[in-house]
């Protein structure tokens, strides 16, 4: 079973995770935070929602679709910069 992890850029933080909470291929919203939410799909599959500002959208690109190995190589500033 595969995770997958879809992006979109916020109007407002819960729009996006309403529209996917009553998608019909939900079939059960697994978690929900300010910021992220995890459903379950009709075929197993889990799949994450993360909603970041614009602003945050590279660096969120960056940190949630890189491996572990990348990120954790990644140099520091890279995470202080601006």
């Amino acid at each position: 079973m595969a995770d997958r992890t879809w992006w979109r850029r916020p109007t407002t933080r819960q729009k996006p995770m309403d529209a996917l909470a009553s998608h019909p291929l939900v079939v059960k919203v697994l978690a929900r935070g300010e910021t992220k939410q995890r459903v379950r799909l009709r075929s197993g599959v889990e799949m994450d929602l993360r909603v970041v500002p614009d602003e945050s959208y590279g660096a969120a690109m960056q940190y949630f679709t890189g491996s572990k190995e990348h990120t954790s190589s990644s140099p520091p500033r890279v995470w202080t910069a601006g």
